[in-house]
Parts: C-alpha cells; sequence; structure tokens
C-alpha cells in the first residue's frame, strides 16, 4: 500500500494501477476491502470513468462471489443466485 502511494506521488498512475491490481489479485479477501476503497480513490482522481466502472463491477462481483461461496450448493438462496446472474448480464459490454 505505501509502495502505491510513493508510485502516486511520483506520477507514475500506471505503475500505482498495476500494484494495486497486484495487491487485491493476491491478498486474502479479508484485507482486499482497503485495497478497494484506496483502489476507487486512485481511480476517481486520476482514472476514466471506465476504469472506476470497472473497479466498482470487480467489488461487487467480489461480494456476490463471497456471499456464494459461504453457503453450499445444494441450498444456495435462489435470490442470490439471480441477484449474481443479472448482476453478471448487465455487466456484459456490447
Amino acid at each position: 500500500m505505501n509502495f502505491a502511494k510513493f508510485e502516486e506521488r511520483q506520477r507514475e498512475y500506471e505503475r500505482c494501477r498495476v500494484i494495486y491490481k497486484y495487491a487485491i489479485d493476491s491478498l486474502p479477501k479479508e484485507k482486499q476491502e482497503e485495497i478497494f476503497k484506496n483502489f476507487s480513490q486512485f481511480e476517481k482522481r486520476f482514472g476514466s470513468r471506465a476504469s472506476v466502472e470497472d473497479i466498482v463491477w470487480s467489488k461487487r462481483r467480489a461480494k456476490y462471489e463471497d456471499k456464494l461461496s459461504k453457503v453450499s450448493t445444494s441450498n444456495t438462496p435462489f435470490e442470490v443466485l439471480m441477484d449474481f446472474t443479472d448482476f453478471m448480464l448487465d455487466s456484459i459490454k456490447y
């Protein structure tokens, strides 16, 4: 996290973006919340609208996947599956 902030201060925005993405991919889910928050703030300041939307989409997808992983597959609530399906369909970019 400190290294990403250092790169941001040095105006190395692409390197900073790569550091945040690597952290999200490699850290456990319980530590990702703060990374998502900082990455979202970074993208709002220096990114495009599409990059901000990608962050929001990734965060929402992670939450749905977490919900689905906590329930057994034999009794997954129908509403959670339908919400996730709707979310994935809405996120398809034409």
